[in-house]
């Protein structure tokens, strides 16, 4: 199950967030930095190119500093005990067989488990007890997924064979396909239409060396490519055809012969 909150930073309590980090063990002086920091703090709206005067806000943490995520990942921490308090999961979240029911990244909540039944039963509960620290949860976005591998002989309303192309390989987590070979060949085609988008900056050779397209590919496509691959769990055929492509944009770089597919390499 994933859960979606809606403006998360937006509307937490500044009041409650110093009762968390009292709790955390936070000492006077630390209090007194982080209520100095939420105080005072101003918006302005834009309308149509208008800025309209500032107000003062109450609730929400102060966005575009970096203790804005600080602040709310102590917030959510203390939410998410509450609910586990609340439900009939087990505390701390983590399964008979060792497995983690609790995933979260930055605003992003999954709860795992190997059953939907306590699923159902956490749904409302997790919704309730986040209302009452002012966060919302956006239920109609709340996605359930069912991750399985099917029958050798299940088949779809078309008379194709679902094992392999089962729904859940379409489904994402934190800009990833659940499923490491789709996830693979999505990145293949998102980075060979970034590098065809660049294409009028890879043929500027005499004004941009070598040197420097291969930096600015291994920020603009290489990044593009390997994003989250440290979660990747694909057979070796698949990392050889992502490792092909990586070669294939290479060589067009650098105008060398293409190479056999190996270990791929990011060039500095």
């Amino acid at each position: 199950m994933g859960i979606d909150l809606s403006q998360a930073l937006d509307t937490i309590k500044r009041k409650h967030i110093l009762d968390v980090l009292l709790q955390a063990g936070c000492n006077e002086d630390e209090l007194r930095l982080a209520r100095s920091l939420l105080a005072g703090t101003k918006l302005r709206v834009c309308v149509q190119n208008k800025l309209s005067d500032s107000f003062q806000t109450s609730i929400g943490s102060p966005q575009g500093d970096s203790l804005s995520p600080v602040l709310f990942t102590c917030y959510l921490a203390a939410a998410l005990s509450s609910i586990r308090e609340s439900s009939n999961r087990p505390n701390p979240p983590i399964s008979s067989l060792g497995l983690p029911l609790e995933m979260e990244y930055a605003h992003d909540v999954d709860s795992p488990d190997e059953e939907k039944k306590p699923l159902d039963h956490l749904q409302p509960v997790a919704a309730e007890k986040l209302k009452v620290d002012n966060l919302f949860m956006n239920e109609t976005k709340t996605e359930f997924t069912h991750v399985y591998l099917a029958e050798a002989t299940e088949t779809d309303s078309h008379g194709k064979a679902v094992r392999g192309n089962e729904s859940w390989h379409k489904n994402k987590t934190l800009g990833s396909l659940l499923c490491s070979t789709s996830d693979i060949t999505a990145r293949c085609i998102q980075g060979n239409v970034t590098f065809h988008t660049l294409q009028k900056l890879w043929s500027q050779r005499t004004k941009i060396p070598l040197k420097t397209r291969l930096r600015l590919y291994n920020t603009y496509c290489v990044s593009i490519m390997l994003y989250n691959c440290n979660s990747w769990a694909a057979p070796k055929v698949m990392l050889d055809k992502l490792d092909a492509c990586h070669r294939r944009h290479r060589s067009l770089l650098a105008k060398e012969p293409y190479q056999q597919p190996g270990t791929m390499r990011t060039v500095q």
